[in-house]
């Protein structure tokens, strides 16, 4: 495989956990916003949709949070791992001066979801050092 190939697959990598949590979070919001108040979903469901059996609808909604959740946790799970990977990879970059491995050490740790597509798109995609 080519290196650019590597590359974007590593920055498809770095980019799956803002991508996935967003996308959870506007789908939960998206439900909330729909449905109003979440605890009495059928009762709303019948007076917006003016239907009598909201069963069908009830349970889309049901699988759309569990997968608004799935890519949560999957969000979740990536930023985990690309977060260690990418700390490792900083630390083992012997052409980056030790200040700013020290500065994005930090900061991959701290503040990953932003950090992780910040440092792939300037050190592996760009090679800025």
């Amino acid at each position: 495989m080519k290196k650019k190939h590597k590359r974007i697959l590593i920055g498809i990598a770095a980019f799956i956990p803002v991508t996935f949590i967003s996308l959870s979070f506007l789908i939960a919001v998206v439900i909330i916003k729909i449905t109003g108040d979440t605890s009495d979903i059928e009762n709303i469901l019948q007076t917006l949709l003016l239907v009598d059996d909201t069963s069908d609808i009830g349970n889309v909604f049901h699988i759309l949070l569990v997968v608004a959740r799935g890519m949560m946790s999957i969000g979740i799970a990536f930023a985990i791992f690309d977060g260690i990977g990418f700390f490792i990879f900083n630390i083992l970059n012997n052409q980056m001066p030790h200040d700013k491995k020290v500065g994005w050490g930090y900061m991959l740790l701290i503040i990953n979801i932003v950090a992780v597509p910040a440092y792939w798109y300037n050190f592996i995609w760009k090679r800025r050092y």
